[in-house]
């Protein structure tokens, strides 16, 4: 029997006839417990379908090779802390005991149903004895973000029970890319002409509230689906800066994502602005550059990556190769032969060898760092700017249904010279950001860099 078929039978079995001793806390201790909405058999088996797809895929494809026994540990003591303050001691302490005997059975092939049956024992005791009402849905539903959240520490994505509200490339919303910082949500800046930008959120400011809920501890999935709503709607916050509250009520607006710009610099130097790296931009950017080397005569490229954090791996990758002759372009080493990947350059695909100059600052990310460590990597390219995010794991989303999906980190990326993305990219010239919004600093220094000839 498959892995998915035997969770499944063994949590269906349990959550349908109920673990006996559940009837036993009942009788021995005051156990205030409200009934939900009775659940058909076929509801319950969808239900938990979600849970045995996200353990059999966590097992088979997460980064680092993770066996039942860690899996269902980490869902035990993570729904325990999430309900702990609305169980009895009485079920607290029979969870605790679970997690005991748990840790006790030895790993093997034999012993999986044991690992099962504990899991599912531990929750149908939280979803028959807490005192607030907690559907077994909800219940599954913090299983699996708790669970993957915890696997993807490194990651600005895990479960997201409901889509983001963002079609495509366009986004409604405010214009804040968050980070997480010691359980708060930290502005890591407002995007330029945003209505965030313009209500004067700035870097560094700490979130206290979206729209009167506090965000402490907060999922960024769940922050950004507060924000993204409909256009021309308000959104309140509540700011902490330098020990001071400040409110913010703004006005959403969408805004259209254009992943890529360009201009010509001094009748000579061609601009690539490359905010995201969506389906089919290398061909955009191929054109871009043909055409201007055709009909303006430019004598370099300043590729502007600032604030790009990612998108297609093989976009990126296709990019990479309109200006690397051969060679690695990106190692993207998983935990087995099977999901390892070498991405190597083509000479054919090469279309110029002019001096490039790359933009990059600290929200440059995993794409954008892929592109930069590339080309600076094979001497194509001089980086100017900040050092960048440091987001080199590669995550997958799967689907669980048309409304829910969650993303399981897989892989890492190293590049050619074999130091890991996580490490930043270090540039060549180190600028800070220049506050004076009338002076980019590090523009003006690609040119001059330009301007006096590359040499590596």
């Amino acid at each position: 029997m498959s892995l998915v078929k035997s969770l499944v039978v063994i949590l269906i079995l349990f959550f349908i006839i109920g673990c006996s001793s559940s009837n036993d806390i009942q009788k021995s201790e005051n156990v205030t417990k409200i009934q939900n909405k009775t659940l058909t058999k076929n509801e319950r088996i969808e239900i938990l379908k979600k849970l045995t797809k996200v353990i059999s895929t966590v097992e088979k494809y997460y980064y680092n090779e993770i066996d039942l026994k860690e899996i269902t540990n980490i869902i035990i003591k993570e729904l325990l802390a999430e309900y702990e303050k609305q169980l009895n001691k009485f079920v607290i302490k029979k969870i605790d005991r679970i997690i005991y005997e748990n840790n006790k059975i030895k790993y093997t092939k034999e012993n999986r149903i044991k690992f099962l049956l504990n899991l599912t024992r531990s929750i149908n005791l939280i979803e028959k004895n807490t005192t607030t009402k907690n559907s077994l849905e909800e219940i599954v539903n913090i299983a699996i973000e708790r669970l993957i959240f915890k696997l993807n520490l490194a990651s600005k994505q895990s479960y997201l029970p409901k889509k983001l509200k963002q079609i495509n490339d366009n986004i409604v919303g405010v214009g804040l890319i968050l980070k997480r910082q010691n359980s708060r949500l930290v502005v890591v800046s407002s995007i330029k002409n945003s209505p965030a930008d313009k209500a004067g959120i700035k870097a560094g400011d700490i979130v206290y509230e979206i729209d009167g809920i506090k965000t402490y501890n907060m999922k960024l999935e769940k922050a950004m689906n507060l924000i993204y709503d409909k256009d021309n709607t308000y959104i309140y916050f509540l700011i902490k800066r330098d020990n001071k509250y400040i409110d913010f009520n703004i006005k959403r607006e969408k805004r259209v994502i254009i992943p890529t710009s360009s201009k010509v610099i001094n009748d000579k130097y061609l601009f690539l602005k490359i905010l995201k790296f969506t389906k089919e931009i290398d061909r955009r950017i191929k054109r871009i550059i043909q055409k201007n080397i055709n009909k303006n005569n430019i004598k370099g490229i300043i590729i502007d990556l600032r604030d790009n954090e990612g998108g297609y791996l093989l976009e990126v990758i296709r990019i990479a190769d309109l200006f690397i002759n051969d060679g690695l372009i990106i190692l993207q080493k998983g935990r087995d032969e099977e999901m390892t990947k070498h991405f190597y350059a083509k000479s054919n695909t090469t279309i110029t060898g002019l001096p490039i100059v790359i933009l990059t600052n600290v929200i440059s990310a995993s794409g954008s760092e892929i592109l930069a460590g590339a080309l600076q990597d094979h001497k194509k390219a001089l980086i100017i700017g900040e050092k960048t995010a440091g987001r080199g794991s590669v995550e997958i989303m799967f689907e669980l249904s048309q409304q829910e999906n969650f993303y399981l980190f897989i892989s890492k990326l190293y590049r050619s010279n074999g130091n890991p993305i996580d490490d930043r990219i270090t540039p060549d010239i180190e600028i800070k950001v220049n506050n004076d919004g009338n002076v980019d600093t590090m523009l003006n220094k690609a040119i001059e860099v330009l301007d006096k000839g590359i040499k590596f």
